[in-house]
């Protein structure tokens, strides 16, 4: 398992206002266990899953005490169990 985080905080063309973009990728393995026999298949990978999150956020403030916060977020979820992989090589 790996995941990699991004902030970046932009410039921005609204007075008192800041903005952020913030990127999460998670690349996740779950070991395969076995089921009842103990045996394990040659990948011994029992499910692979792929997230990738992505956040923009805005902050603005005005008369010192008010801030607005509103963001975006879109959340990319892929999932493949072991019957689902594809071969890299045929055999004939």
């Amino acid at each position: 398992m790996w995941s990699i985080n991004l902030q970046f905080f932009l410039p921005s063309p609204v007075k008192k206002t800041s903005l952020k973009a913030a990127f999460h990728f998670d690349n996740l393995n779950r070991l395969y266990y076995g089921t009842g026999n103990n045996t394990l298949p040659e990948s011994k990978i029992e499910y692979k899953s792929v997230s990738f999150k992505e956040n923009i956020s805005a902050t603005t403030t005005w008369n010192k005490y008010w801030k607005l916060a509103y963001s975006i977020t879109l959340d990319q979820f892929k999932t493949n169990t072991k019957e689902d992989d594809i071969p890299s090589t045929i055999t004939v």
